[in-house]
């Protein structure tokens, strides 16, 4: 059974949203990740002070919020729900769907080596290459020289997002039991595993975005091609004359 254009347009609707829930988690698990590394070679790093001790448990509490956000709006599997889990379930039930003829579509392998350009698409470009490229891409997603992605295969990633979903609800559960404001105790709880949960679910993401939409996705801090490390550089601190525009020093401050 295929889909109908308004369902696939849905897909696509749900997919665009997903990508930026996880995207989002993603890259602020890479930006926790380069800050930490700057602390752990900072030479003056003081984990046990009032700063590092705020900033440890800020960086906690918003992973918390956003590990939250992933499993309420993309763990849940009802249909009414925009989620990645309930898409992976529509795409089951149209498995057939994701075949490797409807993705390389009306590219056909040409006779030549240089063959006449492809006209589908508003950009026409090399019908060989458009054919190698979307043949490479199937490959690369669903295995190498299969004609199609089986119901099988996508119930396996729909356990892999129930495990990485899993993983994020007990960080979040245990956050939750090892806080007790009233008596004045916090613990934050280990970290290990948050970052393979989420890299299973942007690996899920990704998939699915390519397989529907003929089109590539980056998900992290990575795309947008900026060292945060740089920040560090430079002081942050400038003189007090500038820092204060002649007036009295702040108390406290450190001038350089």
């Amino acid at each position: 059974m295929k889909p109908n254009s308004s369902r696939v347009k849905k897909w696509k609707r749900w997919l665009d949203k997903s990508v930026v829930e996880v995207g989002r988690l993603r890259t602020f698990i890479e930006v926790r990740r380069d800050f930490m590394a700057v602390v752990d070679q900072s030479p003056i790093k003081n984990r046990k002070d009032a700063f590092w001790t705020f900033i440890g448990f800020a960086m906690v509490d918003e992973l918390v919020i956003r590990a939250v956000r992933i499993c309420e709006r993309q763990g849940r599997g009802e249909k009414r729900v925009h989620s990645l889990r309930a898409l992976l379930e529509e795409c089951a039930e149209y498995y057939g769907y994701f075949t490797r003829k409807r993705f390389v579509g009306r590219v056909h392998p040409p006779k030549e080596e240089n063959d006449d350009l492809d006209t589908e698409g508003p950009h026409p470009v090399s019908a060989r290459y458009e054919f190698d490229t979307r043949n490479y891409v199937f490959d690369s997603v669903v295995g190498a020289g299969k004609s199609g992605l089986s119901k099988g295969e996508i119930d396996v990633d729909i356990a892999r997002l129930d495990a990485a979903i899993d993983e994020l609800q007990k960080f979040r559960n245990k956050f939750i039991a090892h806080n007790d404001f009233r008596r004045g105790t916090r613990k934050a709880p280990s970290l290990s595993k948050i970052p393979d949960s989420v890299e299973v679910i942007s690996q899920i993401t990704r998939k699915y975005y390519q397989l529907i939409t003929r089109n590539d996705i980056a998900l992290g801090s990575y795309i947008f091609h900026t060292d945060i490390t740089q920040l560090f550089d430079q002081a942050w601190i400038l003189s007090c004359a500038i820092l204060t525009y002649g007036h009295k020093k702040p108390v406290g401050l450190s001038c350089i």
